[in-house]
């Protein structure tokens, strides 16, 4: 399946619940926004492995507020 396809499967998950496929699709759509079709080619690789996406900890972690994610700053959970 291409990344389009998967990013618009898992997009389908969103249903404002709070649930966990609701709040990672949220999640894919900021990354999308800050991304664009660079978050393809991550999709796929996360599906080939069974994972899915995340920021990295350095992120997350962080007291500096971070603008734009970038692709080294996603990992594979």
């Amino acid at each position: 399946m291409e990344g389009k396809e998967l990013l618009n499967e898992l997009l389908s998950k969103r249903d404002y619940s709070g649930n966990d496929a609701d709040e990672y699709a949220q999640f894919l759509s900021t990354l999308m926004l800050h991304l664009g079709e660079e978050l393809y080619p991550l999709l796929e690789k996360a599906k080939s492995k069974n994972k899915k996406l995340a920021l990295k900890r350095s992120i997350t972690e962080s007291d500096i507020l971070v603008d734009e994610y970038t692709v080294s700053d996603i990992t594979f959970i």
